[in-house]
């Protein structure tokens, strides 16, 4: 995986589609037909048929971040969310955030997801695509911009494939400005099976750290169904460090 000269930080997360989750206990879903993590690839998500992984490729080294301040770290609002009946709260390093009923902690489960600090996936989903949400946090972002990251994001998703790149205005999670982009992905599985499905990412700096919090779908799914889980995802988080 390349990585920008001056901060050594990768720009786009660990993009997963999870095709064709077999029937599982809520400890150990049994993942298959996902596709290995590719070094080329996109962004991160999953579904309760299984996800294909991929990293996407690095911008090029010669695109150097700017030097601009990194967005505000103002601390989260003190309202809190609860957790829905059966729902579960996520812990990742430096956050967390609320899922509802039907996600499981997916880390470890799906093939070529090795490098989240977190992820979970929708076993509930009926639409033969498991709704999935990873994080990919890194250090050295020092200097990095959201301008940057929007750029670079366009170039690395295209590069592996992705069409439909779009960014939407911009967001605030838990009080820091986020930006929010999407696209369209398709790529092989490890059989060689075709996987479409949507992304929507957000990169978020904070400090010398960045997050990419990548939401994947069925590629027919609205953006109203996509933001149905993206805004109480984004509604619950809350900054640990």
């Amino acid at each position: 995986m390349r990585r920008t000269a001056r901060t050594g930080l990768v720009i786009a997360g660990l993009s997963v589609g999870v095709l064709g989750l077999s029937a599982c206990s809520e400890d150990s879903p049994a993942v298959s037909n996902a596709p290995a993590a590719s070094s080329s690839a996109a962004s991160s998500s999953a579904a309760p048929t299984s996800e294909a992984t991929s990293t996407p490729a690095a911008p090029s080294t010669t695109a150097a971040p700017t030097t601009s301040a990194a967005p505000s770290t103002t601390a989260a609002p003190s309202t809190s969310v609860a957790v829905p009946a059966g729902g579960m709260t996520v812990k990742g390093t430096g956050y967390t955030f609320v899922v509802k009923k039907g996600f499981i902690d997916a880390k470890g489960k799906v093939p070529g997801a090795s490098s989240v600090d977190t992820m979970v996936l929708n076993t509930l989903d009926k639409d033969g695509f498991a709704d999935n949400i990873n994080v990919v946090h890194q250090t050295g972002a020092s200097g990095a911009s959201l301008s940057l990251l929007e750029t670079a994001a366009k170039t690395q998703l295209e590069a592996a494939g992705a069409t439909g790149y779009k960014v939407l205005p911009r967001t605030t999670v838990a009080g820091t400005e986020a930006s929010h982009i999407t696209a369209n992905v398709k790529r092989a599985d490890a059989q060689g099976k075709t996987q479409r499905y949507l992304v929507d990412q957000l990169y978020i700096l904070r400090g010398d750290k960045s997050y990419v919090v990548t939401f994947s779908f069925n590629e027919n799914a609205t953006q109203a169904t996509r933001d149905a889980l993206i805004n109480p995802t984004v509604a619950s988080w809350k900054w640990t460090a």
